[in-house]
């Protein structure tokens, strides 16, 4: 009898495990804000100024889709289409740069987020290779989830 409440015992915790990663657990649809010190716009210094950036995502099932946009101090904008999958509490993603002068290079991130509901927070890497004229790109920025 001891023996079957410990296998209850670990069937009920392996399940509860299950359920915290399962790609149905929640979406990330809706909208996510970081900022960024700097601006995202290669070979510029960038002290002083700031960068909003605005991920909206809407999900179906696995599949993300959106835009990230992007505000700095300096009066410019830009919006780019996003496409990317969300499972556990991972979002990854991919859209083209928001500086001209890198073409049309990828920039991928991968995001771990803290739970899905209004104030959770996603640390995300995002990155890029070199371009034409711009450097490999590597940074890391945290969204707040609105």
């Amino acid at each position: 009898m001891a023996r079957l409440a410990v296998v209850i015992s670990v069937m009920v915790l392996f399940s509860a495990c299950d359920e915290r990663l399962s790609p149905t657990r929640g979406e990330v649809t809706g909208t996510w804000t970081a900022t960024l010190e700097g601006t995202v716009f290669q070979g510029e210094d960038g002290t002083g100024e700031t960068t909003s950036l605005t991920l909206t995502l809407e999900q179906s099932g696995t599949q993300v889709t959106g835009s990230e946009g992007f505000t700095d101090t300096m009066g410019r904008s830009g919006v780019q289409p996003v496409s990317g999958t969300f499972l556990g509490l991972q979002l990854s993603y991919s859209r083209l740069d928001f500086d001209p002068d890198c073409g049309d290079r990828t920039v991928t991130g991968i995001g771990r987020v803290t739970s899905v509901d209004p104030g959770s927070t996603m640390r995300t890497g995002i990155g890029a290779s070199a371009a034409g004229a711009c450097p490999m790109l590597a940074d890391s920025l945290v969204y707040t989830k609105q």
